[in-house]
């Protein structure tokens, strides 16, 4: 992801790690929330995390910051359904798949370890219609908000040389 490209919810995420490796959570109003930076999970509570993740102490006011980031998310409708488009590439060690929305021709890049994470709840990613790269990415699974993804800035160049087919 491209250094100078950065926006307030990106801030506020990168924000939460404070440079520890870590990954950060906390409970709030019937959600566990977890947050590695790029992507965070809402999970409602009943849900089996099927991970032992690693806590550290967080500011509150970061806790805040968080919580209302994803209260913002959630609240807005209509959320356009991004479709895989089968495209991928590799760029700093890091894979991304393409998906777009067919209706407002818009394309997102998504780190696929975001994508595998998420896989187990049959999740859609979706974009509000006034979405842009600088916006979180919304993930919906069994009609409620599991979480958000902050999309991967793909150059041109990157897409031009290393742009790839995924098998399908």
């Amino acid at each position: 992801m491209s250094k100078a490209f950065a926006n307030i919810e990106k801030l506020c995420l990168d924000a939460l790690h404070n440079g520890n490796g870590d990954v950060c959570c906390f409970a709030k109003k019937g959600c566990t929330y977890i947050s590695d930076s790029y992507a965070i999970w809402a999970f409602p509570d009943g849900y089996e995390l099927g991970k032992s993740f690693v806590k550290y102490p967080l500011n509150i006011e970061l806790e805040d910051k968080l919580y209302n980031l994803v209260e913002k998310y959630r609240k807005v409708e209509p959320i356009l359904p991004l479709q895989p488009s089968g495209e991928s590439t590799i760029t700093r060690g890091y894979t991304a798949s393409k998906y777009d929305n067919w209706n407002t021709g818009c394309e997102a890049w998504i780190q696929d370890k975001y994508i595998v994470l998420f896989e187990p709840f049959a999740p859609e990613f979706c974009v509000y219609p006034d979405w842009e790269e600088g916006k979180p990415i919304i993930v919906v699974a069994n009609d409620e908000l599991f979480g958000l993804i902050m999309p991967m800035h793909i150059i041109e160049e990157i897409k031009a040389k290393k742009d790839q087919r995924t098998l399908l």
